[in-house]
């Protein structure tokens, strides 16, 4: 899915690639991370399209050094 949705250059696929996903993971990890800073465990809820890809939230969580464990 997430080779897909990354091959699809089409308007709307640019557009979820670039505005949704590219545009939003980060912002989602640092709101992830603060909250991480004033709880010792949290769970977290994100849409699918936000756990696929090198840009992912998990990724984004594991390249600051987070212990990231996938639950579902």
């Amino acid at each position: 899915v997430a080779r897909e949705a990354a091959a699809d250059r089409s308007f709307s696929g640019r557009f979820v690639q670039t505005v949704l996903l590219d545009g939003r993971n980060p912002a989602l990890a640092d709101g992830i991370e603060r909250q991480l800073g004033r709880e010792a465990h949290s769970m977290v809820a994100i849409g699918v399209l936000h756990l696929l890809g090198t840009g992912s939230v998990p990724a984004l969580l594991r390249a600051r050094g987070l212990n990231v464990e996938r639950v579902y």
